[in-house]
């Protein structure tokens, strides 16, 4: 399993999120990357959700763009599964890390 997580420390201008494609478009694409380079194959399966806890304004936007807050499990061809977890705000600052469980140290 590849655990991932990435948190930036403030939101992003209301003028960046508005048609930037939602946090699932512009932040946790990255991490999707990372988990598709560290498990060697694609995802077959994706559930994804999000909400808002931080920047109330985006909630007038439509669709991912209204979400601060996102994770995302994923099952990929080699039956092995990510997680990714992701935040548009940690006050301690950046928060990015990568995790791998395995009884080999693989994926």
């Amino acid at each position: 399993m590849v655990k991932l997580c990435s948190r930036d420390p403030s939101p992003p201008p209301f003028e960046y999120v508005k048609g930037g494609g939602g946090i699932f478009a512009d932040m946790a694409v990255h991490d999707l990357d990372m988990s598709r380079f560290l498990m060697g194959c694609e995802p077959v399966e994706i559930l994804a959700f999000g909400s808002c806890h931080i920047d109330k304004r985006i909630m007038e936007l439509e669709g991912s763009e209204a979400y601060d807050t996102a994770a995302c499990l994923i099952k990929y061809e080699n039956g092995k599964t990510a997680i990714i977890d992701v935040c548009r705000q940690a006050p301690y600052g950046y928060d990015q890390r990568a995790e791998v469980l395995g009884t080999t140290g693989e994926s």
